[in-house]
């Protein structure tokens, strides 16, 4: 092959054990092909003594007009993911929820009705501004690599939670950690590796995704509303109104006074399945 190297090269330390380089060569045009197909994946050199960690070409370009009859190259390095080995990063996520009651102090109302109003008087209705805010959980992505990929070892998975403590350097604890799904999923041809970006949403440090819903047992009644007058009084000799509303606690049949309601509470429930993460591909060692 008739070809030569342009110096200086180039390699830049972009994060611990993760470096990027570029060099620069010369050819005529019968050695373009060949020059381009050889350097695809092979280690910038003399970095192969860093083993896996050392900048390996991920790509390769071709320009004329240099001077007639030759090309300049342009072969861009990189260091490869690793198998096994992963990268963590926040993912800027959001998803809009409506908020009922403020979230601190004594939680009054911010649209619908008091239940501490017996009489069922009163209720709120949003007139200004939006009670529509982003739900407050954080979502990251691990950065995996894998030599063979299944997408159903994936598809299987989204939606479950962790089943176990996850390992560093993540280390979430059991269900507190949700798959969302892989939005990167990239064969990368010189590395011969799958490329995988998985999206986790967290629960939180406190709290896990199956404790986080809870339910609460009642039934769905008519209930009377009060109509006013002009004059602010209850109206007692003109129209009634009635609303369909749901009403917490159980109905329990007795012979002697009927129908009683006994008070139900809010209980866990589980909205999730729990799965080990351990078939993912790429998974961390």
């Amino acid at each position: 092959m008739s070809y030569g190297e342009i110096h200086p090269r180039q390699i830049v330390a972009v994060g611990t054990e993760m470096y990027r380089g570029r060099r620069r060569f010369v050819c005529d045009n019968a050695t373009v092909e060949a020059l381009i197909t050889t350097l695809q994946g092979s280690t910038y050199q003399p970095w192969y003594v860093m083993g896996e960690y050392a900048p390996r070409c991920r790509q390769a370009d071709a320009q004329t007009g240099f001077t007639r009859g030759y090309n300049i190259i342009t072969a861009e390095y990189e260091t490869a993911r690793i198998p096994g080995e992963v990268k963590i990063r926040p993912a800027i996520t959001s998803e809009l929820r409506k908020v009922y009651r403020e979230p601190e102090d004594d939680k009054r109302i911010i649209e619908g009705a008091d239940p501490k109003d017996t009489n069922q008087w009163h209720s709120y209705q949003v007139v200004e501004g939006d009670n529509r805010v982003p739900t407050p959980r954080a979502h990251f992505i691990i950065e995996a690599a894998t030599e063979s990929l299944n997408m159903n070892d994936i598809w299987d998975l989204v939606g479950h939670v962790n089943s176990s403590t996850m390992p560093a350097p993540i280390g979430a604890r059991s269900q507190s950690v949700m798959l969302l799904g892989t939005p990167v999923a990239e064969w990368v041809d010189a590395f011969d590796l799958w490329y995988l970006d998985y999206l986790f949403a967290y629960s939180g440090p406190d709290e896990t995704w199956n404790t986080l819903v809870k339910s609460q047992k009642g039934f769905w009644a008519v209930k009377e509303k009060p109509v006013f007058t002009a004059d602010l009084q209850v109206a007692t000799t003109m129209g009634r109104k009635f609303v369909v509303e749901f009403a917490y606690g159980s109905l329990v049949w007795n012979a002697t006074e009927g129908w009683m309601l006994l008070p139900s509470s809010p209980e866990p429930r589980a909205i999730a399945p729990v799965s080990s993460f351990n078939t993912l591909p790429g998974y961390p060692r």
